[in-house]
């Protein structure tokens, strides 16, 4: 009924659920009836466990991460690194050996565990993947639809803009994997809500909007990026002061 797999078993308890050790795992965990891991439903109610539509939820246990169900059945075996919630679209991030990639519900690899880092897809239907150095996205079926060429980013914001950085100069592009604003820039900040973002270009900073438009000049020699009050602090020599939207320096701040 069981085969014979384990290094270690125990006595079945008044839940069907005997502790077991199989091959390489360091601490035991415990099996149902059909050999499947399982823990108590008891138990399962304290684990505080983020159960998405699909009924999963991920588990950690012996240093490896699987997938567990709400009858406390592990229906993906611990084998990940890392694992994440599943995404909208039916994928979850896993890691192993160093790879990365996506599997379904099944445990199946739908995009296969070959790159050097991912994260989970946004909501725009993208995920952020990296290979040979190099930052891109795919879409759910790992068809790299931006391609790898980035080696850096902060991922998509509301906006619908990605900030992404090639040899230290950097940019926004869009969805489509298009230039919205010209890698140019020596440093650059996100879009805060008042749809400004700090920018360095010739070692000043200054703000430009969400065309890539300068509307404060660069001129500061240091600069914070705008806060909810509209304001940002600024230095213009050993001097820090507060400026408003338009540059405006703001009397007693």
């Amino acid at each position: 009924m069981i085969p014979i797999r384990f290094e270690e078993l125990g006595k079945f308890d008044r839940y069907g659920l005997a502790y077991a050790r199989e091959n390489g795992d360091k601490y035991t965990h415990r099996i149902n009836l059909k050999g499947q891991e399982k823990i108590a439903v008891e138990a399962l109610e304290n684990l505080n466990l983020n159960f998405t539509a699909n009924g999963l939820a991920v588990y950690f246990s012996d240093e490896k991460y699987g997938y567990i169900n709400k009858d406390g059945v592990v229906v993906i075996p611990r084998r990940f690194n890392t694992a994440t919630a599943f995404s909208a679209n039916g994928l979850a991030l896993v890691s192993e050996q160093g790879k990365w990639g996506y599997i379904n519900a099944q445990g199946k690899e739908i995009i296969p565990l070959r790159f050097e880092y991912a994260e989970a897809f946004a909501s725009n239907g993208l995920a952020t993947v990296k290979a040979n150095g190099k930052i891109g996205w795919v879409n759910a079926k790992g068809k790299i639809v931006i391609p790898l060429r980035f080696d850096s980013t902060l991922g998509f914001s509301a906006n619908g803009l990605a900030k992404v950085e090639i040899d230290g100069k950097y940019g926004y592009i869009n969805i489509q994997g298009e230039t919205v604003i010209p890698l140019r820039f020596e440093d650059l900040s996100s879009f805060a809500a008042n749809g400004l973002a700090r920018a360095k270009e010739n070692d000043k900073y200054g703000y430009i909007d969400i065309t890539g438009k300068m509307i404060i000049t660069p001129r500061f020699d240091d600069a914070s990026g705008l806060g909810a009050d509209g304001l940002a602090r600024v230095r213009e020599n050993e001097t820090w002061f507060s400026i408003n939207t338009q540059g405006e320096r703001v009397q007693g701040k």
